[in-house]
Formats: C-alpha cells, structure tokens, sequence
C-alpha cells in the first residue's frame, strides 16, 4: 500500500514538474555589420561571427533579435548555428533566430517606420529606411503564446525615432489582441529620451526595471572601447504582459586576439529570463 502511494505520488510530481515551464531566455543584439573600417582596425566579421555564435550557444538564447545583419552574415551565422530557424520578414537587417525545438511560429510580419508605412521606404528625417520584423511564438510544453518585435530606430533622426515610437504603439495592439508581447532592439536613444517616454506612457516596461536579478556592469554600447559614458545604453527589452521577469543582462562578453582585449560587436547583447504568471492554474483550466 506504502509502495502504491509513493508511486501515484511520484507521477503526480512529475506531472507537476511539466506543468511548470522553464523561464525564457530572450536577448537582443546588435551585432555590426560588415564594415571595413573595422577590418582595418582589426574587428573583421571573420574574427568575429565564430565569437557571436560561441555567446549565443554559451547564454543559451533561445530567441534572439539581431539588428545590422546583412545576408551574408546571416548566412554564415545560419552556418554557425544550426539548430537555429531564422525569421528575416521582408528585409534581412532585423531577423529573428529561435529554437524550433522549444518553440513554434504561428505567425510573422513586418512593418515599416515611415508616413506611409511602405516598403523600403524612409521617415521623417531619418537617413536609413527602418522597420520592425516580428513573430509569434507558441512555446510548444505549456501552449502560451507570445509575441517578439524586434526594431532598428534610425541613428540619426530624432524625429523618426519618436513618430517609430508612435506607430509601434499605433501597430503593435491589432497584432498582439491583447497577448504578451516583447518590444526589443537596438532603438538609438539614451535613457529618459521621449521616444522611451512615449512608450512608457504607452504602458510598456522596461525589462531591467522589473527585473528580480540585474547585471548590467557596463552600457550596452561600447563603440568598440573599454571605457564609455555609464549612459550609453542605446538597446532594450520591452514588454506588456502577465509575465515575471527574472534576470536582465548586459553580457560585456569580449575575447582575445593577439594579446588585444577585443569585442564581438560595438554593441553588447541584452538578454532576460521570463516566465509567465499563474502557470498551473492557466493550464488546468485551459
């Protein structure tokens, strides 16, 4: 009899165990495209995609948004990693690399940062044309479904950079129908700019605001350098949703080559750990 409950007992944990998911590692990289003043420099792409795919496979990222990635290093990290699906929407520059064995796509698009809101097109006063691709994700263990956008403001045009602000709040709501969702990217505004107002008086947060564990030891921007201005932080993770967010990371990851302190990219990755609230009650009544 002993025996028998300490069975039925065993498989009611085990049951429990698969209804807790595992926290959700997300991150967001700029990873600098092929430039050759870098190469002159000695920050060549060669030397540094094997760095990038090695960080991506050490932290685990599970889905990661990428910005500055032309086809020929999407390629090539495609190479370096195979286990990852990518997601490139209408335009390589801000694809999104994810676990197919953890997750599913049940959908994906891209919008554009402009008046009109047509392809390749510029806005405002910005010098690049810019866009947001996203996806849709269901996490294939618990069946919760959330949504990933991963934006490239403009470097220059302030004014672009808050009508992106606005028209992100404007597209994101008849995308999402009220399910979670991540804002992420590499949006080229320093903290309290009113493009990040704007989206804070939209009812985003932060992610490192919410954060239960922070590290963020330097800014996400580094220009290539040691040493930089504590407000340099051009990159973040945004959300809206019934999520705890766990830990919020800065990696200043940086490697060696010939006795050179260098960096795999100017910008640094951002990644969190997330999961969703209410996990056991949401999926007994579902």
């Amino acid at each position: 009899m002993i025996f028998k409950k300490f069975v039925f007992f065993s498989f009611f944990l085990l049951a429990l165990a698969k209804t807790f998911a595992e926290p959700i590692r997300i991150a967001t990289w700029n990873i600098r495209c092929i430039d050759q003043k870098d190469s002159l420099n000695g920050d060549t792409w060669l030397k540094r995609a094997p760095e990038i795919s090695l960080l991506t496979h050490f932290h685990h990222f599970e889905i990661i948004g990428m910005q500055e990635v032309d086809s020929i290093q999407q390629m090539m990290l495609s190479n370096l990693l195979p286990e990852y699906k990518w997601i490139s929407g209408e335009h390589h520059g801000n694809p999104i690399a994810y676990l197919p064995s953890r997750f599913e796509v049940v959908n994906q698009g891209t919008f554009w940062y402009s008046k009109d809101g047509q392809s390749n097109t510029k806005g405002w006063d910005a010098r690049h044309p810019r866009f947001c691709n996203w996806a849709h994700f269901l996490e294939k263990n618990t069946k919760k479904e959330f949504f990933i956008f991963n934006s490239h403001w403009d470097h220059k045009g302030d004014t672009a950079r808050i009508e992106s602000a606005k028209l992100a709040l404007n597209k994101i709501p008849d995308i999402v129908k009220n399910k979670t969702f991540f804002f992420i990217g590499d949006f080229n505004s320093k903290p309290n700019r009113k493009a990040l107002k704007l989206l804070e008086k939209g009812g985003l947060f932060d992610a490192r605001t919410k954060a239960k564990y922070v590290y963020a030891p330097k800014p996400s921007f580094n220009h290539y350098k040691e040493n930089n201005p504590e407000d340099n932080n051009l990159d973040y993770i945004y959300f809206l949703g019934n999520v705890n967010i766990i830990r919020f990371g800065i990696l200043d990851n940086t490697y060696r080559d010939e006795n050179r302190l260098r960096f795999p990219s100017d910008h640094f990755p951002l990644m969190i750990d997330f999961e969703f609230k209410n996990q056991i009650i949401d999926s007994i009544t579902n």
